[in-house]
């Protein structure tokens, strides 16, 4: 129970900090997404490129932007 209260709590803190309903907050946000990629050298997660709309919403909430390039991993020749 206390963890619904938490999430609803959260929730109307973003509608206030955006001025938004916390619907269109969520759909904003969905466009937020990140992908995997593998080399025959590396592997990394990258995220797609931010839109206004993202970027205002993360300024909105105090929240930084994720970095473009996520978690590179160099790949290993098992011997």
């Amino acid at each position: 129970m206390k963890i619904c209260v938490l999430a609803l709590l959260m929730e109307r803190l973003a509608e206030i900090s955006c001025g938004q309903s916390w619907n269109r907050i969520r759909r904003g946000l969905e466009a937020l997404q990140i992908s995997y990629f593998s080399t025959a050298e590396h592997s990394f997660y990258r995220t797609n490129e931010l839109t206004s709309e993202v970027r205002s919403l993360l300024k909105s909430l105090k929240i930084a932007s994720p970095k473009p390039i996520q978690g590179i991993q160099k790949h290993t020749e098992n011997l």
